[in-house]
């Protein structure tokens, strides 16, 4: 039964069609997209939406606390591994882990390759026809750049959007974003106060013009 579902679901797009498309891919010179180009692409879209990109989101969420968690263990003394805080550390690591692995059971899937592209890559069909297609390959494409330590460099704007950092201490999408941010913030408001305290002075001394 199952093998019938994956059959049905394979690709069968007319072979004329299928041929002037990977003839386009072999003209093609430019680049292709790489997963994490592809995933914000994904993530900006409208294609996934409502509970689907919630799992995707929380996916996400999961993996970058599991870095985070690892990279804080890693650089504890080996002395202190045993430690009442570094213990309750990996009880966090471990919990949250069974929860990542519990909403991955949900994504059953069959591999394929796809025989449009120049160079061979993988993408994934649900065997389960209930699943959200681009759900489940969004959760696959992840999944590939977690084990990579490359999902870190995929980052969400303060304006809601994601981006690729090019730049291991970029936080914004955008010069406009960083900007605004900065004027958003409590260190960037306190200075202008002062500045406008000064010159409220300067004004009332008649040392500068109204």
């Amino acid at each position: 039964m199952t093998k019938k579902r994956m059959s049905d679901r394979t690709p069968k797009a007319n072979n004329r069609a299928r041929v002037h498309q990977l003839s386009e891919s072999l003209r093609s010179t430019e680049q292709l997209p790489t997963s994490a180009e592809e995933l914000v692409t994904t993530l900006n879209g409208r294609e996934l939406q409502g509970e689907g990109r919630d799992r995707v989101l929380r996916i996400i969420g999961l993996l970058r606390t599991r870095r985070w968690y690892m990279s804080r263990l890693l650089q504890s003394d080996p002395a202190t591994l045993e430690s009442k805080q570094t213990v309750s550390l990996m009880e966090v690591l471990l919990s949250d882990a069974d929860t990542l692995n519990a909403m991955l059971q949900r994504y059953t899937l069959a591999p394929q390759v796809n025989p449009i592209q120049r160079v061979p890559s993988l993408m994934y069909i649900p065997t389960d026809e209930v699943l959200n297609g681009l759900e489940a390959a969004t959760v696959m494409r992840i999944l590939h750049l977690a084990e990579r330590d490359d999902l870190d460099r995929v980052r969400d704007c303060n304006c809601g959007r994601f981006f690729l950092a090019g730049r291991i201490d970029q936080q914004h999408c955008s010069v406009a974003c960083r900007v605004k941010a900065h004027q958003s913030s409590d260190e960037f408001k306190a200075k202008r106060r002062i500045a406008e305290r000064e010159r409220y002075k300067l004004k009332r001394s008649g040392k500068v013009k109204q």
